[in-house]
């Protein structure tokens, strides 16, 4: 079951990652990094990363079944599952990735803070 947090709460939380991957799929690093907290330990490596992806690949991502599964004031979990197939680029393996992300408050706006993945599933 949901936790109890308004629905606007949860839409926040929700919508955050909705955002990062729209933020990917149009390889827009400064809108993407947005959707980062600043305090995240990827925060850093993150940047590169995008810079070296989106200079070698281009990439499309889906996120589907996302479900909130622990919240309170200042952190959220949610559940997921991550389709990312390449439209064009070097080697790389298309893969559905299920995990959880975290969400931290920053300031009054929710904001990815890490990630834990539970499955890699190679499509390919």
């Amino acid at each position: 079951q949901e936790p109890s947090a308004p629905v606007d709460t949860r839409e926040a939380v929700l919508g955050v990652i909705v955002e990062n991957i729209a933020a990917h799929n149009a390889e827009d690093i400064d809108r993407y990094m947005d959707t980062i907290h600043r305090m995240s330990p990827a925060r850093l490596t993150t940047r590169a990363m995008l810079e070296t992806s989106y200079r070698d690949y281009d990439l499309s991502s889906q996120i589907y079944g996302l479900k909130i599964i622990e919240m309170d004031k200042r952190e959220a979990k949610v559940s997921f599952v991550l389709i990312t197939k390449k439209i064009r680029g070097g080697a790389f393996n298309n893969n559905r990735v299920e995990g959880t992300m975290v969400l931290r408050k920053q300031g009054k706006a929710w904001k990815l803070y890490s990630q834990e993945v539970d499955e890699v599933t190679y499509l390919d």
